[in-house]
C-alpha cells in the first residue's frame, strides 16, 4: 500500500486500524518478501504489537553495530 501520489488520500481513509491476521499484515509480509530473493510472503511471520514495535524502533535507533544484546524469551 502506498500513501504517495494519486489515491493516497483514499488509501489513508480506507486504512484498517484494527487487528491484523495472525501471521501479520499481508501487505507488510509481501513488502518484506520483496526485499529478499527466494522468500514468499506466506513464508514470513510478523509478530509485533504496539509495545513490541516501539521497543524494536527504540532498539534499532540506539544499538550500534557489534553491540551484544540480551533479549528475554
Amino acid at each position: 500500500m502506498s500513501f504517495e501520489g494519486d489515491g493516497a488520500w483514499d488509501a489513508f481513509q480506507n486504512l484498517c486500524l484494527g487487528y491484523t491476521g495472525s501471521l501479520g499484515n499481508p501487505e507488510l509480509r509481501h513488502a518484506i518478501a520483496g526485499l529478499y530473493r527466494g522468500i514468499k510472503p506466506d513464508e514470513i511471520l510478523v509478530i509485533s504489537g504496539a509495545g513490541e514495535a516501539i521497543f524494536i524502533i527504540a532498539a534499532w535507533n540506539t544499538i550500534k553495530r557489534n553491540t551484544r544484546v540480551i533479549c528475554p524469551p
